[in-house]
């Protein structure tokens, strides 16, 4: 399916809506909600493909997850897996962001 930035939001924001309250309160991982991250996260680079400019909502909303996952990892006992997951999305915002040389 070819979505929209728009589309691509709400799905960010959805996903977002799973993941987060969920591991502010267990500090645990919703496996299936960073797996749907993960792909909106691809989604909206392959989207944006090699784009100078990324729409100001949408990477206030990307970066805004990454921050809220390493600050709930500082609050957990066992933040590793937090931590895991947090680098493996960051990992997407590089590909999204840059740098590309």
């Amino acid at each position: 399916m070819d979505y929209t930035i728009e589309q691509l939001e709400e799905r960010l924001g959805d996903a977002a809506t799973r993941l987060l309250p969920y591991l502010r309160t267990s500090k645990l991982v919703d496996s299936e909600a960073m797996t749907d991250l993960l792909e909106t996260a691809d989604l909206i680079r392959a989207k944006i493909g090699e784009d100078e400019v990324v729409p100001r909502r949408l990477t206030g909303a990307l970066w805004s997850i990454f921050t809220s996952m390493l600050t709930e990892a500082e609050h957990a006992r066992s933040p590793e897996a937090i931590l895991n997951a947090a680098w493996n999305y960051e990992d997407r915002l590089a590909k999204i962001f840059g740098p590309r040389f």
